[in-house]
């Protein structure tokens, strides 16, 4: 993977970033590492956090109010959890109105209706959903390379002023990643299969192992459960922004789940291992492989 820094010319002056979580904190790495004579702005509400920001030159200026970091900016990036993503920007917003928007929200229908309540940031918000991070948070593990040749998912409202959209797909692209455009809720819809559902089963998958098991899990459990050490109230406000797309998942899940036990219960082993071959076939189609 090249360190070089690209030539900053087309990348945002200044850009912003509310919170400094993983994700906030990698953008603002990301930023220095790549556009270096970009100026770097962050906002957050802990004193600790706006302290190894500025100690560890993750960002230029740190302040202690959102709208003094909007103020300064071209672009804003909102990287706070997703139930207060549209508060924060609608807040934020007249300190600056000629700033554009964007966010690391991995819920996008609910945002995306909430800005469009107001018109002028309507204009100038376009959502986004890096599919990039960890189930370790906070602004110490913040990675420079976190959206290196992942996928960022754009999903305008259609409301945006024209080239918004394209101006916030450089910008991702700036950092490295694929970008790719949905609508809101059909990245709601399809998150909820790949994101939000697998992290329910894995923490399903955990809950299984009282005490006594633990001295008995190996790789295997530890990688399938890997993403159920996440932060709880993070995907608590996922599972309450994304709820009707979660219910359908997990109805879809529950179903083939007893599919598979009553597979079990009546012996039939090449139902259960047909089942099985579908799981491998579809966990191998998602690294381009083919079943040998």
């Amino acid at each position: 993977m090249s360190t070089d820094t690209h030539d900053p010319a087309p990348f945002p002056e200044s850009v912003a970033v509310l919170a400094l979580g993983l994700l906030g904190g990698s953008v603002l790495k990301a930023i220095s590492k790549r556009f270096p004579k970009s100026r770097r702005i962050g906002w957050a509400r802990s004193s600790a956090v706006r302290e190894i920001a500025l100690d560890q030159a993750i960002a230029n200026v740190v302040v202690d109010r959102p709208e003094d970091a909007v103020a300064q900016a071209e672009v804003v990036v909102v990287a706070s959890p997703v139930n207060t993503i549209a508060e924060l920007a609608r807040d934020s917003f007249d300190a600056n109105p000629n700033a554009i928007f964007t966010d690391v929200g991995s819920t996008k229908k609910r945002i995306v209706t909430e800005v469009e309540r107001h018109p002028g940031l309507s204009q100038r918000f376009v959502a986004a959903h890096p599919i990039a991070g960890s189930e370790k948070g906070g602004i110490e593990f913040a990675d420079a390379d976190l959206f290196q040749d992942r996928t960022v998912v754009v999903t305008p409202s259609g409301r945006e002023t024209a080239g918004h959209v394209e101006k916030v797909e450089a910008f991702w692209m700036g950092l490295g990643a694929q970008v790719v455009r949905t609508s809101p809720t059909e990245h709601d819809r399809l998150l909820a299969l790949t994101s939000h559902l697998p992290h329910l089963l894995a923490a399903l998958a955990s809950r299984q192992v009282d005490a006594a098991a633990l001295a008995f899990v190996g790789t295997g459990w530890r990688d399938t459960t890997r993403v159920a050490a996440g932060n709880a109230d993070l995907w608590a406000s996922i599972v309450s922004e994304n709820r009707e797309y979660v219910l359908q998942a997990l109805d879809g899940a529950i179903g083939d789940l007893q599919r598979l036990a009553d597979r079990v219960r009546g012996g039939d082993d090449a139902a259960v291992r047909d089942w099985l071959d579908e799981g491998r076939d579809r966990r191998l189609q998602s690294d381009g492989e083919s079943r040998a």
